[in-house]
């Protein structure tokens, strides 16, 4: 005849635990076949948007039909994801940026159209351009210098780009000499020799150089009184 404590080791133990509404202590816990015990986590469950939840199981994301969870402080919500799955990211930034305002950051990407492009000033930025058809609007804004007679000219002091020449007098001949210089001296760009009888028809413009200077922009006027050319540079 076994004794009472070999009776109490063959014995299962139950483990239980009370109902939170009625106290009685009728919850067995539940085990698989193998005797492993089955947990679950305690928690709110997936997080529903707009609403705070203190723990939640949710591992993945959640799709919202074309609404996004509005939120206010304390709420949470799920990370958000596309139809395929993929999760939503949006950098927080000043969004797409106004023309002539001020913003530190934008998600902007891409070109802005506007019938009338943007005038900023100092430290202000705005979107790239782009045309009515959504190409991009790249100007080469010149700046520009008007010569004549017979003179030696620095231009700029400093690195630039020699974008065009205009010959705009019938008359002008003789020489022009350019110089990668802020004097007449050193290394010579060009030098054109224009006919005796002058140029005609006029305005003639040699456009879209793109000549590199590195020292400065220095030009020589010579023989003619008439001369007379615009220089286009940046």
């Amino acid at each position: 005849m076994a004794d009472l404590a070999e009776l109490n080791r063959a014995e299962a133990v139950k483990v239980a635990g009370a109902n939170n509404t009625t106290g009685i202590a009728d919850n067995y816990m539940d085990v698989d076949v193998n005797g492993n015990a089955h947990v679950v986590a305690t928690s709110a469950g997936p997080v529903t948007p707009g609403t705070a939840a203190a723990a939640s199981n949710l591992i993945g994301g959640l799709f919202n039909d074309g609404t996004l969870p509005s939120l206010t402080t304390g709420q949470q919500a799920a990370i958000q994801i596309d139809i395929n799955g993929r999760q939503l990211t949006v950098d927080a930034a000043d969004g797409p940026v106004t023309p002539s305002t001020v913003a530190t950051k934008s998600t902007l990407i891409g070109g802005q159209y506007n019938t009338t492009p943007p005038t900023l000033t100092n430290t202000q930025q705005a979107a790239l351009q782009s045309n009515q058809f959504g190409f991009l609007v790249i100007a080469h804004r010149n700046n520009y210098r008007n010569l004549t007679g017979n003179a030696t000219t620095t231009i700029k002091s400093g690195s630039g780009t020699l974008s065009g020449i205009m010959i705009n007098n019938a008359g002008s001949s003789g020489t022009v000499t350019i110089y990668d210089n802020t004097a007449a001296s050193g290394t010579i760009i060009a030098t054109l020799t224009l006919p005796s009888g002058g140029v005609n028809p006029v305005p003639a413009a040699m456009t879209s150089l793109g000549i590199e200077f590195a020292t400065g922009l220095t030009v020589v006027l010579a023989g003619s009184t008439a001369n007379n050319f615009t220089f286009l540079w940046r």
